[in-house]
């Protein structure tokens, strides 16, 4: 969790404050969260893949 903390810290120094103190300052916070938000997700599906012990699917019986 304390990873999660430090990468927050670390977009919020990268954050270009020329941008943020614009006309389109809600138009780079959304796409700040929309990159976030996608990271997060595509970061949690990779370590997911990784979990143990899973049963892998098995094959589907035909109904006649």
């Amino acid at each position: 969790m304390i990873h999660l903390f430090l990468m927050v810290l670390l977009f919020l120094e990268a954050w270009p404050a020329e941008l943020a103190y614009g006309d389109n300052q809600v138009l780079v916070i959304g796409t700040w969260v929309f990159m976030l938000t996608t990271c997060m997700a595509l970061l949690l599906g990779a370590i997911s893949m990784f979990e143990e012990d899973i049963p892998e699917p098995g094959r589907r019986n035909k109904v006649k």
